[in-house]
């Protein structure tokens, strides 16, 4: 009978007794530790993924084995970490494709996270020029910033709609240009127009 329903919002989903409980992925990564009773506790997002083959067979692959890229060390002065929030929004990677960039959840809250916790990183300005996307993967990227304990401003570029505007909610400020598009969900939308 459940299933007969359909789609279910988070609180009735818990309601419906299909769900336990609704949060975000680190609540349930310490909701999992305090059960256990381990603060130790790693969970591991790579579980069962395999290493890429190398070609040994090419020298230049060789040379990447013996001198692994490493991250440039950042210098002690203070500085502001610029990120850019740039295409629609999808849970995932970014990516560029032949319908152009999408910013994916799991980039940008991985590039929210480290200025957040890098110490001389002391604001961090996010650049939006996105007409949205998927609700989830918005809600993730503000989520990211409403943590980051760190003051975020928002520079919206030619378009913030829909989920571009929700990932800004999470910040200190928000500029837009004054030609910038920008408005709450289900503000932006296309049709064809067939008349005169």
């Amino acid at each position: 009978a459940a299933i007969d329903v359909g789609m279910y919002t988070p609180k009735a989903a818990v309601a419906a007794g299909l769900a336990d409980k609704i949060g975000y992925p680190e609540e349930v990564v310490a909701q999992i530790k305090k059960s256990l009773n381990d603060e130790k506790l790693v969970v591991r997002k790579d579980y069962g993924k395999t290493k890429e083959e190398m070609d040994l067979s090419n020298p230049f692959a060789l040379l990447k084995l013996l001198n692994p890229p490493k991250e440039a060390k950042l210098s002690d002065k203070p500085k502001i970490a610029v990120i850019y929030a740039l295409g629609a929004i999808e849970t995932g990677k970014s990516s560029m494709g032949l319908m152009g960039e999408t910013m994916g959840s799991t980039t940008m809250v991985d590039l929210i996270k480290k200025a957040a916790e890098e110490p001389s990183v002391k604001a961090i300005v996010l650049r939006v020029d996105s007409p949205g996307g998927s609700a989830l993967a918005s809600d993730l990227i503000w989520k990211a910033t409403v943590d980051a304990k760190k003051p975020i401003v928002v520079s919206m570029g030619a378009v913030a709609a829909s989920g571009g505007y929700y990932i800004a909610c999470g910040s200190d400020r928000i500029f837009a240009e004054p030609g910038t598009i920008t408005g709450s969900i289900g503000v932006i939308s296309m049709k064809i127009v067939t008349g005169g």
